[in-house]
């Protein structure tokens, strides 16, 4: 792993430009949070790669995605997020990411940036989309082709969720039936003071059905109307 530097709060501009797959945050003073923006600069252009994105939202993605639990490990506080898929993108000198690390930890505190290089190269940019439900739509439907992973905020959950797929096949989610789920297929995490939590925290990951020849093609939300946001996922 390169480290990229201790910062404090707020710490904007930080830089990646080595060949990376992960980026690894520690802190020692309290459990992170925050959220974080990135551009990506390639060959003199830039382009937001995803913005005020919730560390923990990502980080809990990527512990469902690996099956690790990586939030607290001796008197380290750590979020890991998936920046590329199936190895690592080989940042450098012509193409590179600028993050901005908003809030992260409390004042006067201060947290660690990795990059975490694995040993494979070639891999692809992961790429997560924020989508919003505004306030007043109570029936809504999302076109978001070739999400691999869809994560979605316990809190203000729309009652119903169907997700359909390019070969026809609807499949309906409520609450009770995302948690099922998630107790299911997910690992344990640690949570805030060492105790363990099956299942997760604070979002329902899914995992979509792609394969080869089939993709998810939209999402229909129905609730009540209230805002809601949720990220997606794309790994392909």
């Amino acid at each position: 792993m390169k480290k990229l530097g201790t910062f404090t709060v707020n710490a904007l501009g930080v830089r990646v430009d080595t060949p990376t797959q992960f980026l690894v945050i520690v802190s020692t003073d309290s459990p992170i949070s925050g959220t974080i923006e990135s551009r990506l600069s390639e060959n003199g252009n830039d382009r937001v790669h995803f913005s005020a994105r919730k560390i923990a939202q990502m980080a809990e993605y990527f512990q469902f995605a690996y099956g690790l639990n990586v939030a607290k490990t001796g008197a380290k506080n750590i979020s890991i997020i998936e920046l590329a898929n199936q190895g690592n993108v080989n940042f450098n000198s012509n193409m590179f990411l600028t993050l901005d690390m908003l809030g992260v930890v409390p004042d006067t505190k201060q947290f660690e940036l990795w990059a975490y290089e694995s040993e494979t190269m070639g891999g692809f940019l992961v790429q997560y989309g924020l989508n919003r439900i505004l306030a007043g739509q109570k029936e809504v439907t999302h076109q978001v082709l070739d999400a691999e992973y869809i994560i979605m905020p316990e809190t203000g959950l729309p009652s119903e969720i169907w997700l359909n797929y390019s070969n026809g096949r609807k499949v309906k989610h409520v609450a009770f039936t995302l948690e099922i789920d998630m107790l299911i297929r997910n690992e344990f995490i640690a949570i805030a003071g060492d105790a363990v939590k099956a299942g997760y925290n604070t979002c329902f990951v899914l995992q979509t059905e792609v394969t080869k020849d089939v993709r998810l093609s939209n999402i229909e939300f129905i609730g009540s109307g209230a805002e809601y946001e949720y990220l997606t996922v794309n790994r392909i």
